[in-house]
């Protein structure tokens, strides 16, 4: 789905990646309209977020990782966020909430 590790990344790339994964972010249960949370790093997997998510039609909700996890878990409960994507960095965030 993302950018291969040590290829680095270019922003003229980035059209073809996200139109070749619109299929990976057509997630299971999430329809037009719903809510995709994404709590990542600024990394080139997160600009695909950005960009990937609404093209499906979902809306994405960009969770800022340096907010505790009792921000975050008040976000995810108030969104109605429909699917979680993060990556194992900041996922910790999620976890020390909802264990």
């Amino acid at each position: 789905m993302f950018s291969q590790p040590g290829l680095g990344f270019r922003v003229q790339g980035l059209g073809f990646y996200i139109k070749s994964d619109e299929n990976v972010f057509s997630l299971p249960g999430v329809s037009r309209g719903d809510t995709v949370a994404v709590i990542a790093s600024n990394t080139p997997e997160m600009n695909e977020c950005h960009f990937g998510i609404p093209l499906t039609g979902a809306v994405i909700l960009a969770i800022n990782t340096r907010l505790d996890p009792a921000a975050v878990a008040f976000i995810l409960e108030h969104s109605e966020a429909k699917f979680l994507i993060t990556d194992t960095e900041v996922c910790y965030i999620y976890v020390q909430n909802n264990m």
